[in-house]
């Protein structure tokens, strides 16, 4: 019994012996298998990554942003400031050395003399060894008159609905009307016209993930483009483009930087639209031809240069006993200028111009034709009629196309514009 005992000892110490030489393992029959330790990299503890500074705020002046803020980690060596660029990724712009790595409560300032985007994002980083503490996102605009106005009157606070984010969509409502704008295709202007039904309007802006007052945005209308500054022959120069154009501003009575009041109307704030490149507000108001929009300008204000010119029109083969005379003014590169007043000289001939939609064989139609007699000026309302506002641009070239009972081969009206 002993010697069977012995001998079951020593076969399994010898197997496990030939085992272990040829790769084996001496895990007994039924045992759990314990796989050898891997290698891991360390990850570094929470509360071993430098702590977030504490930020003290933005202070936004018209050609920079000041950003300060206050050390609160015990391990960091330089803080690391980041800001947004125009397509919304960070980017940093500048480090800043430590000056106490294990102290805490110095206080840190940097400032951004960058202009080139609208609105401005910033965080800090705490960096360390081990990786970096960030800052929560602050953003604002720099208030600077000469991108934006900083007082908007109370007449161009018409609109409201935008959405506060951006790449959202709101609506665009025009308080005054009672009607949204809305995409529309239309014979004369641009395709745009008002709804008593919701619209979608995209806003885009550069930079960071919500739209402030005073940040340049584009507005793109559901169904149709972008909207954008451009010369019309008829009613308001708006135009819809194929490619976003930042040319809008949405100011307030808030300060510049304070988020879009994104809330449905009434209950929004209303705010105006700036266009930097008509250097006006777009406002609602009458128009003969196309959307009734139009620019505001106000009562009894005067703004640009205004200039004499006389528009010489030549006549045309007679149609029934009066004789058609064909001029224009205006067109040419460049020119933003518009039509203030047309008038008949003293010692002229009495003129019929031609309404749009009739022709010279209609000026013996007091229903079809606008008189103007000798020493006369055309009132605001014919101008709108011929030309679908009382200030017509000047961008192209307006037609002038009249009648007269007279054999002579030219006729003259003296003209009034302004420059923008």
């Amino acid at each position: 019994m002993t010697n069977r005992l012995w001998l079951r000892t020593a076969l399994a110490v010898a197997g496990g012996v030939l085992l272990t030489a040829f790769g084996g393992s001496t895990r007994a029959a039924g045992a759990p298998q314990v796989s050898p330790p891997v290698p891991r990299t360390p990850i570094p503890a929470r509360s071993l990554l430098p702590t977030a500074p504490y930020d003290c705020g933005l202070d936004p002046l018209p050609s920079s942003v000041t950003l300060c803020w206050i050390d609160r980690s015990t391990n960091e060596q330089a803080f690391a400031v980041y800001k947004r660029d125009a397509a919304g990724a960070w980017e940093k712009i500048d480090q800043v050395p430590t000056r106490n790595g294990p102290g805490v409560g110095d206080y840190y300032s940097f400032t951004d003399n960058a202009t080139d985007i609208s609105g401005q994002c910033y965080m800090i980083a705490a960096v360390g060894q081990l990786g970096a503490g960030d800052s929560p996102e602050d953003c604002t605009v720099r208030p600077d008159p000469g991108v934006f106005p900083q007082v908007v009157p109370p007449a161009a606070r018409v609109w409201n609905g935008l959405s506060d984010v951006n790449d959202g969509t709101g609506d665009l409502y025009n308080r005054p009307r009672g009607r949204s704008l809305v995409h529309a295709s239309e014979t004369f202007g641009v395709d745009l016209d008002w709804s008593s039904k919701t619209a979608l309007w995209k806003i885009e802006a550069q930079g960071g993930p919500h739209v402030m007052l005073g940040q340049a945005v584009a507005l793109r209308v559901w169904g149709g483009g972008w909207l954008a500054y451009g010369h019309e022959t008829w009613g308001v120069d708006l135009v819809l483009s194929s490619t976003p154009s930042y040319e809008w501003y949405v100011v307030g009575v808030d300060r510049p930087g304070t988020p879009i009041d994104s809330r449905p109307a009434p209950l929004a704030d209303e705010f105006a639209l700036w266009n930097s490149r008509a250097k006006t507000y777009l406002i609602s108001r009458y128009q003969a031809w196309g959307v009734s929009l139009d620019w505001y300008h106000p009562a009894g204000s005067a703004f640009g240069t205004l200039h004499d010119a006389t528009v010489t029109m030549t006549a045309q083969p007679p149609v029934e006993g009066y004789v058609p005379f064909l001029g224009s003014f205006g067109g040419g590169p460049g020119n933003t200028a518009v039509l203030t007043k047309v008038a008949d000289p003293p010692g002229g001939v009495r003129l019929f111009f031609v309404k749009p939609g009739d022709g010279t064989d209609d000026c013996g139609k007091a229903s079809d034709v606008i008189a103007l007699g000798p020493g006369q000026t055309m009132a605001a309302t014919d101008m709108r009629t011929l030309w679908g506002s009382a200030t017509p641009s000047l961008a192209q070239q307006l037609p002038f196309l009249a009648c007269a009972a007279t054999q002579a081969s030219k006729a003259f009206v003296n003209v009034e514009y302004r420059s923008q």
